[in-house]
């Protein structure tokens, strides 16, 4: 286990996340909804687009949510601090500004360009 991380403060700030992220996701919900009464085709267009939007930032949202429910997993389980591809420590510095990280850069690159492990 790393000693350099201050692992209840790290706790702390994967729960606040989680507790924002999950408000984030409930109002975007909540507000995905068509307003238009008798709606002419700009309404429509305007209305496609909004949704799409809504779509969209609720997959990240979403995304993001899993990835510090995971970051909260590996607290439990003791490998939180370490990557999860390749092993190697992540930088305290990393955690704080991405307490949810989980790749490093190179093994980022390799997932993005669909490369196998």
């Amino acid at each position: 286990m790393r000693t350099d991380l201050d692992l209840k403060q790290m706790e702390q700030m994967l729960k606040e996340m989680r507790a924002v992220l999950l408000s984030r996701v409930r109002v975007n919900s909540n507000t995905s909804q068509s307003n238009a009464e008798n709606p002419d085709s700009s309404d429509l267009a305007q209305d496609y687009f909004l949704k799409a939007n809504h779509s969209t930032l609720r997959d990240r949202l979403e995304a993001t949510l899993e990835q510090v429910e995971a970051a909260l997993d590996r607290l439990k389980d003791g490998s939180y601090g370490n990557f999860t591809r390749c092993g190697e420590d992540i930088s305290a510095a990393r955690l704080e500004a991405l307490p949810h990280a989980e790749l490093c850069i190179a093994c980022q690159n390799l997932q993005e360009n669909n490369w196998q492990f």
